[in-house]
């Protein structure tokens, strides 16, 4: 969970500065910000009020800085935002995005959307209530949007009518943080894999249930489905997707918008499925149980080969490997992983040269993340390889070569260090 709204000033404005600063976001599938474009494109540099501007843009403003279309924060002397400024006017932005996404999903006519409300207003409650002091609520909930006290209420009896399973997922991921509170006691993970039972993600949360309670028959039989399951699929973005579906349009609103999404996915991320049950099922003393064996081999299989995120994927690669899987039967889910780490160094270096400005760069980012959360985070891996014109063998080939130059390079410079008398040993002497 992002533990405030300034973490995504801070990102932002690192990215308009031109600063190698990490993303926020959680999901690896969220490329790094082109930041040489933004830093260096025209639009980011501050304009003085004499020079010529296009008719439909506002008049320029001397010492400022215009972002995107309307949007101007105070420029320091290098002529690029100044971080305190724009962190300001990024978080307002951010506030008055949400609230407005927010708004329209509360009054939807789809109940998905309400229920997606009810999660966010819940969930800004909860945290809200577990504050003993004024500190700790500024730092959980710095943005202080309004909300409906009764949000919980209202996302619980939705799900207990719902064939839906993401809104089921929804209040269960809610009432997991409170599970003991009078209204969550009809949120049940047996409830959710009765709706959703090709799913291996509620199984895998009613397998939890069942070893906290030490309930080891209760465990076996939620593995067993686990392993029966046809998919492990999480909808993770599904939240971020109804949210920045709702944020206003125009340039204007771009930053507002990015910031949003940022901020949902975060909360994605930190309310996300544990995997301690798949963990503690398969570890290597209980594979030495040959039917304990043959489950966590199927389990493994839908892990490493139907999942939708990355995390997933890997839990399952852990497993297969652990099983003790050939290399060649490993081999197409290596080089698929190889080859996506290709392409996001690839799209995490920016052209030698771009006429699109800082605006339009965070417009890309912010499409991936709405690609994310419409398409799922390993569909969006897959529409890369679509749009990149090379095979996975010839992606993976090239990271392989690019880390082994790495490698050689590294080992280079070690060798140079020691040789002018640069190792720690040396300085020890």
């Amino acid at each position: 969970m992002l533990t405030g709204a300034l973490t995504v000033g801070v990102v932002l404005v690192a990215w308009m500065r031109g600063e190698n600063t990490p993303s926020a976001t959680a999901p690896e599938s969220v490329a790094a910000a082109p930041v040489a474009e933004i830093a260096n494109a025209p639009e980011v540099v501050a304009t003085a009020a004499s020079e010529p501007v296009a008719s439909s843009r506002p008049e320029a403003v001397a010492d400022q800085v215009e972002i995107c279309e309307g949007f101007w924060v105070a420029a320091d002397a290098d002529g690029k935002p100044n971080q305190e400024a724009f962190e300001a006017k990024a978080n307002q932005a951010l506030r008055d995005a949400l609230v407005a996404a927010r708004a329209a999903l509360s009054t939807s006519a789809s109940p998905r959307d309400r229920a997606a409300s009810a999660f966010l207003d819940a969930r800004d409650k909860i945290q809200r209530d577990a504050c003993r002091d004024p500190s700790c609520a500024r730092d959980v909930d710095p943005l202080n949007i309004p909300i409906d006290a009764g949000a919980l209420d209202r996302l619980v009896q939705a799900a207990q009518v719902t064939d839906d399973a993401q809104i089921y997922a929804w209040a269960y991921a809610a009432c997991r943080f409170v599970a003991r509170t009078p209204a969550c006691l009809p949120i049940q993970a047996a409830q959710w894999a009765r709706i959703d039972r090709g799913n291996a993600v509620p199984w895998l949360a009613l397998a939890e249930e069942a070893r906290q309670r030490k309930d080891a028959p209760g465990e076996a039989d939620a593995m067993f489905h686990v392993g029966a399951a046809d998919r492990y699929q999480s909808h993770f973005g599904a939240l971020t997707a109804a949210v920045i579906d709702r944020v206003p349009g125009g340039e204007a609103n771009t930053v507002g918008g990015f910031g949003a999404a940022v901020y949902v996915i975060g909360i994605e991320a930190a309310t996300q499925p544990g995997w301690s049950a798949a963990i503690s099922y398969c570890g290597a003393k209980e594979l030495a149980d040959a039917n304990r064996s043959e489950l966590c081999e199927r389990i493994a299989v839908v892990l490493a080969e139907h999942a939708d995120t990355a995390l997933a994927r890997s839990m399952g690669l852990s497993l297969a490997k652990r099983l003790g899987w050939s290399t060649e039967r490993l081999r197409p889910l290596t080089e698929r992983i190889d080859a996506e780490a290709e392409l996001a160094a690839a799209s995490a270096s920016p052209p030698a040269s771009s006429g699109d400005d800082g605006c339009r760069s965070i417009q890309a980012q912010f499409e991936q993340i709405r690609d994310l959360g419409h398409y799922g985070e390993l569909a969006v891996r897959e529409r890369a390889f679509d749009a990149s014109g090379s095979t996975v063998a010839q992606l993976a080939a090239k990271h392989r070569q690019r880390v082994a130059a790495a490698q050689r390079q590294a080992e280079r410079e070690a060798a140079a260090s020691a040789a002018a008398g640069d190792t720690p040993a040396s300085a020890s002497r």
